[in-house]
C-alpha cells in the first residue's frame, strides 16, 4: 500500500505465520480471502508491526484472520524524499 511521508512510496505487507485452515468437501470453490489495511499509514513503517488485518471467508461469513503486518521497515523521508 501507499505509504505517506516515507523513504520510499509503498511498502511490503504480508503475514508472520502461514495461514493454515480446513474446509468441508467440496467448499474451496466458495472461500474468499480480503486485505483491510489502515487508512492513510504515514512513515515510518515498523518490520513485523500490524498495520491491517487478512480475512477468509466461506459463503460470507468470516471464519479465520490474521494480521497484516509490514515485511520490511520504511522510515520517515527526508524533504525531497517525502
Amino acid at each position: 500500500p501507499r505509504i505517506y511521508l516515507g523513504k520510499e512510496k509503498t511498502t511490503a505487507m504480508g503475514l508472520n505465520n502461514d495461514f493454515i485452515i480446513i474446509l468441508p468437501t467440496g467448499k474451496i470453490k466458495d472461500i474468499k480471502a480480503s486485505m483491510v489495511v489502515d487508512k492513510e499509514l504515514k512513515a515510518p513503517i515498523v518490520k513485523g508491526k500490524a498495520y491491517g488485518t487478512v480475512k477468509i471467508t466461506l459463503a460470507d461469513k468470516e471464519i479465520a484472520s490474521q494480521p497484516l503486518v509490514a515485511l520490511k521497515d520504511n522510515p520517515k523521508g527526508g524533504l525531497w524524499t517525502q
